[in-house]
C-alpha cells in the first residue's frame, strides 16, 4: 500500500479524513488515489496541492505534478516525490522479484537514526526513535539491516555504530533537499556570516550555519572561503549589505531544507569575533564541507568525524 512505500523511507504520515493527508506533520493535503496508471486527462482541474497515488505514473506526469505544487506515489515502482525530496524505496516491480523487499530507503529519517547513533556513540530504539523523529518499527529495520551489512552491533537492546558506519553515511547521504538562495556580500567569510545571521536574528529568521564556517567553529583547519546555512525561511532579500544573486558561486549560500532533521542535531558555538551563533553537528557539517569543496576537503572531513563518540 502507498502508506508503506512512505512509511518505509520514514515520512510521517496522517489521514484525518479519506480525502486528506498529512505528511511530515504538516497542514492537511487533498489526497487523490487511483487504481490504474495515471493518464494526462486526470490532471486536468486538479487544482493543488496535494498528494496523488497511481500504480504507475510517467516521468512526463511526474514533472507536471511537481510544478504544480504535488507530491505524488507511484507504487508499482515504490517511489515517490514527497516535500521536494525524490524518494525511490525500491525498483519497479516489472523488473525486479516482487516479492523482494527494498534493502536501503532513502528517506530523510533512515539517515537521521543513523546519525544520532553517532553522535551518541550507543543507544536504545527509543531513545533513536526521539532523536530522530521518527517510529520505532522504523528504527527496528534501519537497524536491522545496518546489523546485516555490520555497520552496527546491538546488545541487550543497546547499540552501537560500527567504525564505517560515519563514513557510509558520509557517501551516501542524499543531503537535505529543498530550496536555495544565494546572496552577494562584500566581507570576508565571517563577517558575512555574522552579517547573515544579525539580519535573520532581526527578522526572527532561525539560521544554523553549516560546511567550511561550522567547521572552522568546531574544528579550526583552513579559513572558510564561503558561507553556507540552513534557515527555516529566507530573510529578506537586498537588506543592508545582504543583495540576492543568481551566480551559484555567490559568497552566501542560504538552504530551506526539505530534510527537517538536519538541524535537530546543532549546537551552540560562536565566531572568532566572539558573536554566539548555531552550527550544524559534526557529521552534517563534514557532509557540507564535502559539497562545498567536493574531495580537496577530505582531510577537514576526516577531522570532523574523529570528533564523534566512537571514534
Amino acid at each position: 500500500m502507498w502508506v508503506d512505500v512512505l512509511i518505509d523511507a520514514g515520512v510521517d504520515v496522517a489521514l484525518p479524513s479519506p480525502d486528506e493527508v498529512r505528511l511530515n506533520k504538516g497542514p492537511a493535503l487533498r489526497l487523490v488515489t487511483l487504481d490504474r496508471p495515471l493518464r494526462g486527462r486526470d490532471l486536468n482541474g486538479l487544482g493543488g496541492p496535494g498528494l496523488l497515488v497511481a500504480t504507475r505514473i510517467g516521468p512526463t506526469l511526474r514533472a507536471r505534478l511537481q510544478a504544480n505544487a504535488w507530491s505524488w506515489v507511484a507504487e508499482d515502482a515504490q517511489a515517490a516525490h514527497v516535500a521536494g525530496l525524490d524518494i525511490v524505496v525500491g525498483q519497479a516491480r516489472e523488473t525486479t522479484d516482487p516479492g523482494a523487499r527494498p534493502r536501503w530507503p532513502r528517506g530523510h529519517a533512515t539517515f537521521a537514526i543513523m546519525r544520532a547513533l553517532l553522535l551518541a556513540g550507543r543507544a536504545d530504539q527509543a531513545t533513536l526513535a526521539g532523536c530522530a523523529d521518527c517510529s520505532q518499527p522504523l528504527v527496528s529495520r534501519t537497524l536491522r539491516r545496518l546489523a546485516d551489512d555490520g555497520l552496527v552491533h546491538g546488545r541487550r537492546g543497546e547499540w552501537r555504530p560500527g567504525p564505517d558506519l560515519a563514513r557510509w553515511w558520509l557517501d551516501r547521504y542524499p543531503g537535505p533537499g529543498g530550496t536555495t538562495l544565494h546572496l552577494w556580500a562584500p566581507g570576508r567569510p565571517w563577517d558575512n556570516a555574522e552579517t547573515l545571521v544579525d539580519a535573520c536574528d532581526q527578522e526572527g529568521v532561525d539560521v544554523t550555519l553549516t560546511g567550511a564556517v561550522a567547521a572552522d567553529a568546531t574544528s579550526p583547519w583552513t579559513d572558510p572561503a564561503r558561507v553556507t546555512a540552513y534557515v527555516n525561511r529566507t530573510p529578506s532579500a537586498d537588506r543592508g549589505d545582504l543583495v540576492e544573486s543568481s551566480d551559484p558561486e555567490a559568497p552566501i549560500r542560504l538552504v530551506v531544507p526539505a530534510d527537517h532533521r538536519i538541524t535537530a542535531t546543532r549546537a551552540a558555538s560562536q565566531s572568532p569575533a566572539g558573536r554566539r551563533l548555531w552550527v550544524t553537528d559534526p557529521l552534517v557539517t563534514a557532509w557540507a564541507v564535502r559539497d562545498e569543496a567536493g574531495r580537496s576537503a577530505e582531510d577537514q572531513s576526516e577531522r570532523l568525524l574523529a570528533l564523534l563518540p566512537h571514534a
